[in-house]
């Protein structure tokens, strides 16, 4: 995890409050609550944050943790990103609000763009789920690295091709897991549901 956290990307800042509605803001916290539980979301010691949630707004925009909020335990307004611009390809992004949005942008902005049903995104870490399933689930080449538009551009080939399930591993992303859904409840209990179904020594 030695790059997580670290923004890549080139990006225009619109320094303004977002308008994030109430209920948008307590569904990404309700959600990242028990992914901080289970510590897929968190903080490295002496390190950056790890791990991102967000949902779709209108269009491809959507709102999205800001940038090393995992040591935080709830969100506020304040800590969530509106992105309204991404070219992938080019590793530029246009985002509003008061703090900068996740370093891992790209990918979220990825699935959106390929997928129109996909309403939210959460991005994790887990070393024994990623060891377990890597190879056995979707997974992007490990060339694809962290934070740049090759694993963006991978992430839109893997999801755009409507695999079974709506998991993915980050092969060039040590830990990194991708599970997304119409919304929050449906990518969170996808990702539990493969989580709860490892073995419980592997």
């Amino acid at each position: 995890m030695t790059d997580e956290g670290y923004i890549k990307y080139t990006f225009d800042w619109i320094k303004k409050p977002i308008n994030l509605q109430s209920e948008v803001l307590d569904q990404l916290n309700l959600f990242r609550t028990k992914l901080r539980e289970l510590n897929m979301i968190g903080k490295i010691p002496d390190g950056p944050g790890f791990g991102n949630i967000s949902v779709r707004s209108e269009g491809d925009t959507f709102f999205i943790s800001g940038s090393d909020t995992g040591s935080l335990e709830l969100l506020e307004a304040e800590q969530v990103a509106l992105v309204s611009h991404c070219d992938y390809l080019q590793n530029r992004i246009v985002f509003e609000g008061q703090i900068a949005a996740s370093s891992e942008s790209m990918s979220h902005a990825a699935i959106y763009q390929q997928n129109k049903d996909v309403g939210a995104v959460i991005h994790v870490h887990h070393a024994k789920f990623w060891n377990h399933y890597r190879n056995l689930l979707p997974t992007t080449e490990v060339d694809a690295a962290y934070g740049t538009p090759a694993i963006a551009k991978a992430i839109a080939q893997k999801t755009e091709k409507k695999p079974k399930t709506k998991l993915l591993i980050l092969g060039g992303h040590e830990d990194g897991i991708i599970s997304y859904g119409s919304n929050l409840r449906e990518a969170f209990e996808l990702l539990i549901q493969w989580y709860q179904n490892m073995p419980q020594k592997s």
